[in-house]
């Protein structure tokens, strides 16, 4: 649930340019919140013995340009190698998809889901799936899929807000889904990615109950 870089690219690419930099932050806030909330039922179930850490914090110098260089490509040098060719090939599966005329099954099939549930057109179904590779994914799919830019002129407030809700906190990405399943198990990884769809749906399904409310 730790929000991401991918995970700040979907908040701010899309609440922060098509509703507001305030409701791009409050999503941001709730992360966090949802996060704390988190972390202390676990200690309630799952109690450690935290011994405590002392760090030595040295003192702080700024940052010289080699060094903001070497952390900048790092950064880039991820997103090349490893979220471009995946935007790439999403997007070339997602256009074999339409060719065949297969996304409108798949829509219908998660309907129940994206329309009933998250009240979402079903167009979104098949990106929620090809987000699972990555969480960027979804956002440039989405653009691709609704045939705009402008997100705003084919979904409402209220639906770019739940999407990008709902694509925060479901399923992990498939590396955080592989990192969980080393760590822990595979069982728990599948448990965890249970759980954190299960929060998305119903912080969804809350801000339903707002928005129908005022």
């Amino acid at each position: 649930m730790i929000p991401c870089s991918a995970r700040m690219t979907i908040i701010f690419g899309i609440v922060g340019i098509f509703i507001s930099m305030k409701a791009a932050i409050a999503i941001y806030v709730l992360n966090l919140i949802i996060i704390g909330i988190t972390g202390k039922i676990m200690s309630k179930v799952m109690p450690e013995v935290s011994p405590g850490l002392i760090l030595e914090m040295p003192k702080y110098h700024f940052p010289g340009i080699v060094v903001l260089l070497k952390k900048s490509w790092f950064r880039l040098k991820e997103f090349i190698i490893i979220a471009w060719p995946l935007l790439i090939v999403g997007s070339i599966i997602l256009e074999i998809i339409d060719f065949y005329n297969l996304s409108g099954g798949i829509n219908n099939l998660l309907s129940p889901l994206t329309v009933t549930v998250l009240g979402l057109p079903a167009a979104v179904g098949v990106i929620l799936l090809f987000g699972i590779m990555r969480k960027e994914l979804a956002l440039v799919l989405l653009v691709t899929t609704m045939g705009t830019e402008n997100l705003i002129s084919v979904m409402t407030e209220t639906q770019l807000f739940n999407f990008t809700i709902f694509i925060t906190f479901y399923i992990p990405c498939l590396a955080t889904f592989a990192a969980l399943g080393r760590e822990l198990n595979w069982k728990r990884a599948l448990l965890i990615t249970l759980l954190t769809t299960a929060v998305a749906i119903i912080l969804v399904l809350l801000v339903r109950l707002f928005t129908s409310l005022f």
